[in-house]
């Protein structure tokens, strides 16, 4: 397993304003569940696949949607993420919903219920972590490997989406497999993750 450290930066008062931006985007004040678009890697996902074939000019090219927290360059941004849950947490009602495991944190895309990942590898783990692994099962692609570091633990973790389908129901799940280098003790585990209707990520197993 390749590990990739990242060291920790300044957080530059630009830097700030842009994670607070973010967090008003993000946030979500209204509760109740509302049905949410596909994930990225879904079928006939995006602007381009909805209208294929339409209007005069059919050659038009549809930048893709950004991703977010550096998931496509291969790491989890958790210095942006725990700024964005951060505010969420401080500025919005409803920016958790129940207790315990029934935790739902209100960013956009990615979002999860309770806990991904259990064991010794979830256990070492903070909410910025598992929201690493919500904001990957919404937006890394199968087989790419996501690397990040904890500078309070030392912890590095790895994890990788290993197969997506959709049952009859039409949730998406994703299995996926997980690895951390932990105080110098390597662990290794799986979990299979379901998008519920509101666009959230729930452990199934």
């Amino acid at each position: 397993m390749s590990l990739i450290y990242h060291g920790k930066r300044k957080f530059r008062p630009l830097k700030a304003m842009f994670v607070g931006a973010l967090a008003l985007g993000f946030v979500g004040v209204d509760v109740a569940p509302v049905k949410a678009d596909p994930p990225p890697w879904a079928p006939a996902h995006g602007y381009r696949n909805k209208h294929k074939g339409k209007g005069k000019n059919k050659n038009y090219a549809v930048a893709p949607a950004p991703v977010p927290f550096d998931i496509d360059m291969g790491r989890c941004n958790r210095e942006l993420l725990g700024g964005v849950l951060g505010a969420a947490a401080g500025g919005a009602a409803g920016s958790q919903i129940g207790k315990g495991d029934g935790k739902l944190v209100a960013i956009a895309g990615g979002t999860i219920i309770g806990y991904l990942l259990g064991g010794a590898i979830g256990r070492s783990m903070d909410e910025v972590d598992q929201n690493c692994i919500g904001q990957i099962m919404e937006h890394a692609e199968d087989g790419q490997d996501i690397i990040w570091n904890n500078p309070r633990n030392g912890a590095v973790y790895e994890v990788r989406p290993q197969e997506t389908w959709q049952q009859k129901n039409g949730e998406y799940c994703r299995e996926y497999t997980a690895e951390a280098d932990i105080n110098g003790k390597k662990q290794q585990t799986y979990g299979i993750a379901c998008r519920q209707e509101d666009g959230s990520w729930k452990l199934k197993s």
